[in-house]
């Protein structure tokens, strides 16, 4: 059964919220010195992959629109079942550098 396609993107524009709010006032050493909060925002990027996952499935025109989208699925795939070599300076990077752009491309297309 397909799911509703604003459905997917409220759960990555929700997730980015979620990341950037547990990030908020937090440095690098910030989040590798707290488990929860790298467990937390950890999750956050699995359920943004599977989200994104599941759009380029059911959705590709819209999957395509992404920037990244097919590294983003990889992503989730290496926290998912790589845990062992996530790097915190990835997963940190990418919260400085992308989450906005994916943010903003997914709020753009919900209004599309």
């Amino acid at each position: 059964m397909q799911h509703e396609m604003n459905a997917y993107l409220h759960d990555i524009i929700e997730c980015c919220h979620n990341i950037k709010q547990f990030t908020k006032d937090k440095n690098y050493s910030d989040y590798t010195d707290d488990i929860l909060l790298k467990s937390g925002v950890e999750r956050q990027f699995e359920i943004i992959g599977e989200a994104l996952r599941r759009i380029s499935q059911e959705y590709p025109d819209i999957f395509n629109k992404v920037t990244d989208a097919r590294r983003i699925v990889d992503f989730r795939n290496l926290i998912s079942h790589g845990y062992d070599v996530i790097s915190d300076r990835t997963v940190w990077s990418i919260i400085q550098n992308n989450l906005d752009k994916l943010l903003n491309e997914c709020q753009q297309l919900m209004r599309s």
